[in-house]
């Protein structure tokens, strides 16, 4: 974890590498639900996974919802 007592430097190489992962995994994401092949499949499958992930965000939110702390 990153305190208040991290030096500043390794902060900013913290956020550098964030900066870098997200771009790098944001650009092969897109890169790849751009090719036609991907791009139809998820087209005529898609409302399966988005109906898998709402069925899994409902769950977590009763979880959470129903967990003592």
């Amino acid at each position: 974890m990153v305190s208040p007592q991290t030096p500043r430097w390794l902060q900013g190489a913290y956020g550098a590498w964030m900066v870098v992962a997200t771009t790098l995994w944001f650009s092969l994401v897109s890169f790849g639900f751009s090719q036609p092949g991907v791009r139809r499949a998820f087209l005529r499958r898609g409302h399966w996974f988005d109906r898998t992930m709402g069925v899994v965000l409902i769950a977590l939110a009763l979880r959470l919802a129903l967990s003592r702390s």
